[in-house]
């Protein structure tokens, strides 16, 4: 008599990757479609192939602060189109412009590559603060592992987008004081 059960637990494996696989790529492109165009897409910051960036300009009268999203990846993939529509569109509707950027990833270049890369991405942001209508001494970043601890909370508040949400709030009413000059939730007023 022969025994098949390991046929099956490596076809049972397989179709649990495999529907796994396929829930993130749904996910993603689910992303893609929810998420408006940026106002200015695959913008170079730089001369490698990955130095580029999207910019969201937030409808506003005035200059707006910026959120830069870095993608994660381990620095070894990802892209900056990973972006949630569900972090986005709330930042644009507080009028919060965004940025999300590529990098070059380690293949390309060593660690610290990356850091630079991102450092170099807000530095080319800072002098559009005429042509985007931003406020260059107002800027945010978050990478994905910001976006891992906001969905370690995702049970206090039921929803990622709740979370979202939720963080919008903080970073815009922190963005509003500094403007005003009251201390921010740093404790900084905002002087730099």
């Amino acid at each position: 008599m022969r025994c098949h059960a390991g046929r099956g637990v490596v076809v049972l494996l397989a179709v649990t990757m495999s529907c796994g696989v396929q829930s993130r790529l749904q996910g993603r492109e689910r992303n893609r479609r929810d998420r408006p165009m940026p106002t200015f897409a695959e913008v170079a910051y730089g001369e490698h192939e990955r130095h580029v960036l999207d910019f969201w300009q937030a409808d506003s009268e005035k200059p707006t602060p910026v959120f830069v999203w870095i993608h994660g990846g381990g620095f070894r993939g990802g892209n900056k189109s990973s972006i949630p529509a569900t972090l986005l569109e709330p930042f644009l509707q507080a009028g919060v412009s965004c940025a999300s950027i590529h990098y070059r990833l380690s293949q390309h270049a060593p660690y610290p590559a990356q850091m630079h890369d991102s450092a170099r991405a807000i530095q080319f942001i800072r002098p559009k603060a005429d042509k985007w209508n931003i406020n260059p001494t107002l800027m945010a970043a978050m990478d994905k592992l910001g976006i891992a601890c906001v969905r370690k909370l995702d049970s206090d508040y039921g929803s990622m987008t709740e979370a979202y949400t939720d963080m919008v709030r903080f970073v815009t009413k922190n963005f509003h004081q500094r403007q005003s000059g009251q201390k921010g939730a740093d404790g900084d007023a905002g002087s730099d």
